[in-house]
């Protein structure tokens, strides 16, 4: 079940606080209930994240049922809805 995105989107920087949210789930290594998107559909899974890597450019996270997710293509983790805007609230 390894997905890629096939859409050429470019990558979208994340809220830099959605993405300390991010980090702080892969070192509980926790399983996290997961809403992304891709192709156009809502998806839904529940994983630990083994990893947050970058590739050509954009952000990604590796889970541990072998899904890959772009991290801009996330809706929320654990109920946490990641942000609209790429701003860090200082």
């Amino acid at each position: 079940m390894f997905h890629h995105q096939k859409n050429k989107m470019p990558y979208k920087p994340i809220n830099c606080n959605f993405y300390d949210v991010i980090l702080a789930n892969a070192t509980l290594k926790k399983s996290c209930k997961i809403i992304y998107r891709e192709q156009g559909k809502t998806l839904e899974t529940t994983a630990k994240i083994l990893d947050v890597f970058s590739r050509k450019g954009a952000e990604f996270m590796t889970l541990d049922n072998d899904t890959e997710i772009r991290l801009d293509k996330i809706v929320s983790i654990n109920h946490q809805v990641m942000p609209k805007t790429n701003h860090c609230k200082l």
